[in-house]
């Protein structure tokens, strides 16, 4: 008895295999999100530029 109870079972279901497939699309979103953000901090700190230059022209 002591025996069944120390042995490792692995089970395999076909929702693991579901989740392989989601795991790949989130792998390429990720890196896609990932391929955006330079692009996304230079857009931010030229919105910023601009602004403090409008406010620069105010005082």
């Amino acid at each position: 008895m002591a025996s069944t109870i120390n042995e490792q079972v692995v089970i395999s279901t076909p929702a693991t295999v579901e989740q392989a497939e989601v795991g790949e699309g989130l792998r390429i979103a990720r890196y896609r999100a990932l391929e955006e953000f330079p692009g996304v901090v230079f857009g931010v700190m030229t919105i910023a530029y601009i602004v403090m230059s409008f406010a620069k022209l105010a005082l």
